[in-house]
């Protein structure tokens, strides 16, 4: 990383904030221990209150021989991606896929029938584009929310996270996608709905058999792992809706959905920023884990941050202008370009405020100030990150005591893990802080686009 042109004076305005955000290797530990205590409350019964820990209706891992084609919707926190997958076995595939951005309408406010309508009309276009012929085809669904599934192809949408559209909470989304592909004339059913960090976790293991959770860290947070199926007492009220194979399985994936960790705020690290922007969401009070970390959110922090400074006059020069002024208007994609220049006068700190912001240019001192807030913003999401996926790690041997050298592989995508400067080298660090010699067992292998194959596989399984 770039060294620093000047040392901030120990009175400076922001060191504040800036201790606030580091986080202590005590805090980890009490973040994973109260992590792991939740997990396993969420595996042992439901709760509002609590983690899900949702079974996902799989009760294997793909052997990597799966052979088939099928026609794969991924609806996402941002884009929803239709494609084909061709499974050609010995962990062997292809995909042809169309990614579309969801319009900012459908986002929030609209009804189940307009945005699944939408999502037909992207898979229309695709079946008519690429000469799909339906009827020899299995339809898979990737749905990136909480749902509590009661089928391999149906559930019941708990919450949504990253947009809103609450005419669908409490449904069925296969049946509002079903519905919507009738009416538009195309004869296809969905053979298999699949949550993001389960698809990614089995389109990991397809081809890295040491593969035993998968995560997502773009726009959200989540994670799924493989879990010992004695290990899960609320298992039996599932068990009655699941095929003889899945129902008699040792194992069992489980769709943690952990962004809802510590709902009751006695171990997150919140700011008054994360408070404010919590309080701005259309789900306040939820998801306060995923808040701290994900794309979605970790820009609006820093926005926050340096705008307060600006306008007192603490930081930059001349007045804050509207474009910093707007709630969520400074990307987590700056956040990753900053952090990417590591030249001495950090020009793209002064690009980004003077073209994008419409500010006074930033003095280098200035320059170096927002760098360290983007620094520990980003530090603090990945530190987090590798103690959640720690507890994760501990919760699995805790529950397979016999596999003390077996290695632990986590199939991982999205914009955050994927792409952000470094930070998936953050997440490594936490992970060997908190787990030590263990680590070695540990590896977070990038995956891209694993999820859009792995649903396809759990459609052929």
């Amino acid at each position: 990383m770039v060294s620093a042109p000047y040392t901030l004076p120990g009175d400076h305005p922001v060191i504040p904030i800036l201790s606030e955000l580091r986080l202590s290797h005590s805090q980890l530990e009490s973040i994973m221990a109260k992590l792991i205590s939740e997990l396993e409350l969420g595996l042992a019964e439901e709760g509002d209150e609590r983690i899900p820990m949702l079974p996902a209706f799989i009760g294997q891992i793909p052997s990597g021989d799966e052979k088939g084609n099928v026609l794969t919707v991924d609806f996402g926190g941002t884009n929803v991606r239709v494609g084909l997958i061709t499974l050609k076995g010995n962990g062997k595939f292809e995909t042809e896929a169309v990614k579309s951005p969801i319009p900012d309408h459908l986002r929030s406010g609209s009804d189940g029938a307009t945005v699944f309508g939408w999502i037909a009309d992207q898979v229309v276009s695709y079946v008519k584009k690429h000469h799909c012929d339906p009827k020899k085809l299995k339809l898979a669904f990737t749905f990136s929310y909480a749902t509590r599934q009661t089928a391999l192809n149906a559930g019941t949408l708990v919450r949504w996270s990253k947009i809103s559209v609450p005419d669908v909470v409490g449904k069925d989304p296969v049946k509002f996608l079903n519905e919507a592909l009738k009416k538009r004339g195309l004869d296809i059913h969905v053979a298999a709905l699949v949550n993001d960090t389960v698809s990614t976790l089995i389109g990991g293991a397809y081809t890295n058999p040491h593969t035993k959770a998968g995560l997502i860290l773009g726009t959200g947070c989540n994670v799924a792992y493989i879990e010992r199926s004695s290990a899960i007492p609320k298992f039996k009220d599932y068990a009655m809706n699941m095929e003889d194979k899945v129902k008699s399985s040792d194992i069992h994936v489980i769709n943690t959905e952990w962004a809802n960790f510590d709902r009751a705020k006695s171990v997150l690290p919140q700011t008054i920023y994360d408070k404010r922007q919590d309080e701005a969401t259309t789900n306040k009070g939820y998801n306060l884990f995923e808040k701290l970390i994900s794309g979605q959110y970790m820009g609006e922090v820093v926005r926050m941050i340096v705008a307060e400074a600006w306008e007192a006059g603490k930081l930059g020069e001349g007045p804050i202008s509207e474009e910093l002024k707007t709630p969520n208007a400074f990307q987590s994609k700056y956040m990753d370009q900053i952090e990417r220049d590591e030249t001495s006068s950090l020009d793209t700190i002064s690009q980004l405020f003077t073209s994008t912001f419409k500010l006074n240019q930033p003095s280098l001192q200035d320059r170096f100030i927002i760098r360290s807030i983007v620094q520990q913003v980003a530090t603090r999401s990945a530190r987090l990150c590798g103690t959640a996926l720690s507890a994760i790690f501990k919760l699995y041997c805790n529950h397979n005591p016999e596999v003390k050298n077996e290695p632990f592989h986590i199939a991982a995508d999205g914009s955050v893990i994927g792409i952000y400067w470094r930070y998936r080298e953050r997440v490594m660090a936490a992970i060997r802080e908190l787990l030590g010699d263990q680590a070695d067992r540990v590896a977070v292998n990038i995956t891209p686009d694993a999820s859009a194959h792995g649903v396809a596989i759990v459609a052929l399984m």
